[in-house]
């Protein structure tokens, strides 16, 4: 019997329909002889909306407990109306306030979907429609087959349309937004989704899309089931109703019963505007009994007078053939699959052990299936039941013997090195790669939990225009929890604003749902630098923005995909002693994201320690001292430590979780939520050599011992992190102070206009000095120099830049090169207005950073000359169709900005930086304190300190470091205005690149 063993590796642990396997024509069939009733009330109740064309008909409930074949029923619903041309919505409820634009959201969910007549439904109306109005071969072939529609198609096919039916006229605006929603360009179908979604939408011509206010949510309702019903018959499934009793009763906050009960009410009164705002349209409520009566409770009689009367389902399977029947149905893929031919179809459930299966419903019925297999799969052989009650041990004469959990780790790891993380940063890996890896994941983390498949469910989607990938749905407390999962697998900013739009309208984000707690988390492989890339202000970056503010955006690392790849190899090949392995050793739970998001187990094994850093540099060692953290950034962050060790972080709602890892510590990830409290692995540093005192302590530790600014160590960056009046400035000046006094010059950007005193002496000896200050402060004063520049003033020190960094500096290194250029055309975006994420800016982009790399190559970087190489560009300087044109357009805006900022133009004289940094004769360092006075907008601010950073760039390129680890201190106080955690600003990239350097 080793094939049927085999074969039975093969079955899904859950035979269970989920919600999304309504979708899935290869989902269980049906078996005839379970709920025939209401499957006939099901079948008459789409004829009569199909015979009802300008008008819809009565709803239809389907009551019955779980497991009696509710989403089943729907999903043959589905079936049968597509098989008669019509169309399928399940409404998928976001906020009782919302509920149209939350219809108009599960219409367009619903046309993105399978449909059996096309590839989707939206394809299968525009076909239907297009034939029925006799639309030519050429627009149809344009719009439905090369899915490229332009202005002319779409109005040939609209006016086609109206022709054939003149009340059709009111939808036109409508249904060019669902031809613009199926073209393959992202541009174009985001348009279409942004006008039926009631957004913004830009202007294009070539489009057809023109100034005006989007239509209302329900006229929108209204057009599309105008249109679908010359197609067919709508069913409207809904099946969320026992969620919201559920919360409602069980819940302890006030606001969640209250909620509740009004959206039960608010949904009943909608459900009878459905009616009459649509056409050939039926309502099938599918719930529980005691839901049903809820529901009548909730409305007023007018509503439930709406719907046909109840429809309940069998509670008990009707015969042991039926029983047979249905095993035989779920089974027969899993043989088929493998080959294997089975004595009789239901085996190894003979018929005469079904005796009793009158008694059970189908759900209770294919658990005990479901766990006698997983029975004889793990003693490693087949045995016949005897009776459906009897699951005692089976006989394991013939027991196959399993892995070692020693071979299923060499497996784990041979997997993991066969992985192509090339692939992960492909946008077409995200659906056909990342999901089922993610899937995989998911089902490892459930099995490694123990957690019950019935209450933790695990779901992929279907279509790839679905808003997520996989989702989780966690059953187990009185409000459902639910953590919807994308992979993003590119920086592109229209694919990206098409995405997580998506998933934020999916994951019920920035919702009060009563419903359930609802979760959106983002996973992010797209390459490092493609992404957060997009300029400041732009759409894509508002949406990622405030997507982190409510759902959580992480960043994968490699040893997770190579887990999840692994995973997903293991379980597809059905390896035996897969599970027992997967809950000794829990891969999926040690991963970052599903720490991140579920929180570590607290009996998770630690990870192997780390080798033993290089003597003399300081060991990080995990302490039980902890502190709690209230970081905004929800994104996923690495924080890297001394001595090979790092902290990883999250956060979401201004939660932030830390731990240590690295040198034999280990982590504790707080799970995520609005209240969730993080630990925050605390480092002691041990056996730290210091610094001999060539420079004052900069603060003491609690237990008295000195704080030394180490020039070694700041040569990796210091950050100083803290609230509004601690001491950041003050810790800044010690900081400055001490590298002056060990030789090292400093640049300070003084935004408030604190730090010009730092040349004056006290009049008298400070109180809160330590020992020995007054010492250090004599000697600071005779050998170090403070210098105050006053950019934008031609009083006082002027101070300009040149726009462009200097090329020459950076000729002989090609990557360096690179940068320059990627670093200066990042500068050059905002000021030439070609910062959005449109085609247009892309290509304007694209001919401007050509442009750029063709014109310094020979090492120029004088920008006058750039402005005129741009009004006359060679034809070989860019690839890009008509860029000369694009070109003189640049160069027309950017002279425009240099009329307007002067800053931007560098009025007077540009200095080398080397100036600010090169003491006067018989001075040890100079402090240029950069004064902000003369520029009094942030732009002006971010674009002068855009073009130090430039210089700087070139700078330090023509002057390494000799003889020590610093050449000088950049020193930026208030940094979060110039290289903000989110958004972008004109000096982010040059901020970056400086400090990546």
């Amino acid at each position: 019997m080793s094939d049927a063993l085999e074969a039975l590796r093969r079955a899904p642990g859950d035979f269970a329909v989920t919600p999304d396997d309504i979708w899935d024509d290869h989902a269980r069939p049906h078996v005839p002889g379970i709920n025939e009733i209401a499957m006939r009330a099901v079948e008459a109740q789409i004829d009569l909306a199909e015979r009802s064309p300008k008008s819809s008909v009565y709803g239809l409930p389907l009551v019955g407990e779980g497991g009696r074949g509710k989403s089943h029923l729907l999903g043959q619903a589905r079936i049968a109306v597509q098989e008669h041309g019509g169309f399928f919505v399940r409404l998928n409820i976001l906020h009782f306030e919302q509920f149209w634009p939350n219809l108009v959201g599960s219409y367009l969910y619903a046309l993105n979907m399978p449909h059996r007549k096309a590839t989707t439904g939206l394809a299968h109306l525009i076909k239907s429609l297009g034939k029925q109005a006799n639309v030519s071969e050429k627009v149809m072939r344009q719009i439905l087959s090369d899915r490229q529609p332009d202005d002319e198609s779409v109005s040939r096919y609209i006016e086609a349309v109206r022709e054939m039916d003149p009340t059709l006229g009111g939808t036109r605006k409508t249904l060019r937004g669902l031809l613009l929603l199926h073209s393959r360009d992202e541009h174009a179908a985001d348009l279409g989704e942004e006008y039926l979604t009631g957004g913004e939408v830009d202007v294009d011509p070539d489009l057809g899309i023109t100034r005006s206010n989007p239509k209302p949510p329900k006229e929108v309702v209204r057009d599309l089931s105008h249109l679908m019903s010359r197609c067919g018959a709508t069913v409207i499934a809904v099946d969320q109703v026992d969620d919201i009793v559920r919360a409602s009763k069980t819940s302890s906050e006030q606001r969640h019963r209250e909620g509740a009960t009004q959206l039960l009410d608010m949904l009943g009164v909608n459900l009878v505007d459905v009616r009459d705002e649509t056409r050939r349209t039926t309502v099938i409520l599918a719930c529980l009994e005691s839901t049903w009566q809820e529901f009548e409770r909730s409305t007023v009689a007018t509503v439930t007078h709406r719907f046909e009367p109840v429809v309940p389902l069998d509670s008990e399977l009707p015969s042991t053939d039926v029983a047979a029947a249905l095993i035989a149905a779920i089974l027969a893929p899993v043989y088929a699959e493998a080959g294997f031919e089975p004595p009789y179809p239901s085996y190894p459930f003979p018929e005469r052990s079904l005796a009793n299966a009158v008694t059970f419903s189908p759900r209770q019925l294919l658990r005990i299936v479901g766990a006698h297999l997983r029975s004889c799969v793990a003693a490693g052989a087949v045995t016949e039941i005897e009776y459906l009650e009897d699951l005692a041990p089976v006989n394991t004469s013939t027991r196959i013997i399993e892995l070692p959990l020693v071979d299923l780790d060499s497996e784990f790891e041979r997997f993991q090195t066969e992985v192509d993380l090339v692939k992960t940063t492909e946008s077409s890996a995200e659906f056909h790669l990342l999901r089922p890896w993610l899937l995989a994941g998911l089902n490892a983390y459930r099995t490694e939990s123990s957690r019950d498949p019935e209450q933790f469910k695990v779901i992929q989607s279907v279509g790839e225009r679905q808003g997520f990938h996989v989702e989780v749905l966690d059953k187990s407390e009185p409000r459902t929890r639910r953590w919807s999962f994308r992979a993003l697998a590119t920086g592109n900013g229209n694919a990206v604003l098409s995405r997580v739009r998506g998933l934020y309208a999916w994951a019920k984000l920035g919702e009060a749902d009563p419903i359930e707690d609802a979760h959106g988390i983002l996973w992010v492989t797209a390459p490092e630098d493609s992404w957060r890339r997009w300029s400041s202000g732009s759409q894509v970056l508002e949406l990622v923005d405030r997507f982190g503010r409510h759902g959580t955006e992480i960043l994968a690392s490699e040893n997770d995909l190579k887990v999840f790849y692994a995973l997903h190899r293991m379980e597809t090949q059905r390896i035996p002693g897969y599970e027992d392995w997967l809950r000794r050793r829990r891969p999926a739970s040690g991963t970052y994201l599903l720490r991140a998001v579920f929180g570590a187990p607290v009996d998770i094994p630690v990870r192997p320690a780390a080798p033993a850093a290089p003597q003399g540099t300081p060991i990080v060692q995990g302490t039980s001292e902890t502190r709690t953290s209230t970081a905004g950034d929800p994104r996923f962050l690495t924080i890297p430590l001394q001595g090979g060790a790092h902290a990883r972080a999250t956060a979401t709602g201004g939660s932030i979780n830390v731990g240590a890892i690295g040198d034999g510590t280990t982590s504790r990830v707080g799970s995520i939520g609005n209240s969730a409290v993080g630990q925050v692995g605390m480092a002691e540093v041990l056996k730290y050599q210091l610094p001999a005192p060539k420079a004052p302590a900069i603060g003491r530790r609690l237990d008295g011992r000195p704080v030394y600014a180490d020039l070694k160590a700041m040569a990796k960056h210091t950050g100083v992190f803290a609230g509004s009046g601690s001491g950041k400035t003050v810790l800044l000046r010690r900081i400055i102070e001490s590298a002056a006094l060990q030789g090292v010059s400093s640049i300070v950007l003084d935004p408030n206009n604190d730090l010009s005193r730092l040349g004056q002496r006290w009049p008298e000896p400070p109180e809160h000095w330590l020992d020995g200050d007054a010492a250090w402060a004599e000697q600071y004063g005779e050998t170090v120099e403070t210098v105050v520049w006053t950019p934008g003033r031609k009083k006082g020190r002027p101070l300009s830049f040149k726009p462009l960094p200097d090329f020459a500096a950076v000729l002989d290194d090609s990557d360096e090169f690179d940068i320059a250029v990627d670093t200066a055309v990042n500068s050059l975006v905002p000021r030439a207005r070609i910062g959005r994420a449109t085609p247009k800016d892309d290509y304007a982009k694209a001919v401007l950073k050509q442009a750029l790399a063709a014109y310094a190559r020979d090492g120029s970087s004088d920008f006058e000359g750039f402005l005129l190489f741009l009004e006359d560009l060679p034809d070989e300087a860019s690839s890009i169709v008509k860029a000369p044109d694009i070109a003189l357009r640049l160069a027309s805006t950017l002279r425009a900005a240099v009329i307007n900022d002067r800053v931007f133009g560098g009025s007077g004289p540009s200095l080398d930086p080397g100036v600010l940094l090169t003491p006067s004769e018989g001075k040890r360092a100079r402090i240029s304190v950069i004064n902000f006075m003369g520029l009094p907008t942030e732009e002006q601010r971010q674009g002068f300190v855009n073009q130090l950073e430039l210089a700087l760039f070139s700078w330090a390129k023509r002057n390494p470091a000799i003889g020590g680890p610093l050449s000088c201190l950049l020193v930026l106080d208030e940094a979060q205005t110039l290289a903000p955690s989110s958004g972008t600003t004109i000096c982010l990239a040059s901020t970056l690149a400086l400090a990546s350097q």
